[in-house]
């Protein structure tokens, strides 16, 4: 399992649960900069998954088939990713499932004028509202949460349509 992230989370307690001899969940980072909530890692800590941190994926090997990852070990400088030279290994393996997180595409955000974006890359939001700081444009989920759970989505969602309705009432 590539990830560290609460899909990446899910996938390996599930591939656990459904019987695989064993799962190893490898991440780029430390275990503790994890994008993963603490108590889904334990959760899956407990159906058998094992931690390898601070290792980037190079490639996938074998010949037509998975054998193994080749990793790179990984130290975290300033808050970035560096490679450490000359310490790649080969992790044996006959399955890789990617739960690896995308990128933010806020490019096109910058272009609307009067919106402001946070420190993390969040449309800034009224919170009883969703209104953002340009007034005819509102924001929900992901864009405004950065990342949270569906059901936290959904409410925000209800919370905008609420308030994107009170907006085109006046």
């Amino acid at each position: 399992m590539l990830g560290g992230g609460n899909t990446a989370m899910d996938a390996a307690s599930e591939a656990a649960r459904l019987g695989a001899e064993s799962v190893l969940l490898a991440y780029r980072r430390g275990k503790d900069e994890m994008g993963a909530y603490a108590f889904e890692y334990d959760l899956a800590k407990g159906v058998g998954v094992r931690g390898l941190f601070n290792v980037a994926p190079v490639e996938v090997v074998g010949d037509g088939y998975v054998a193994g990852v080749r990793f790179v070990r990984t130290e975290t400088i300033d808050g970035h990713v560096q490679e450490v030279a000359g310490s790649e290994f080969v992790q044996p393996c006959d399955m890789v499932i990617m739960a690896t997180g995308q990128a933010k595409q806020t490019g096109f955000l910058h272009l609307i004028p009067g919106l402001t974006l946070d420190a993390k890359g969040r449309i800034v939001a009224n919170a009883h509202t969703g209104q953002t700081t340009n007034p005819q444009y509102f924001a929900s989920g992901d864009a405004w949460n950065g990342g949270a759970e569906v059901v936290n989505a959904a409410a925000e969602a209800k919370l905008t349509a609420r308030g994107i309705h009170a907006y085109l009432s006046k």
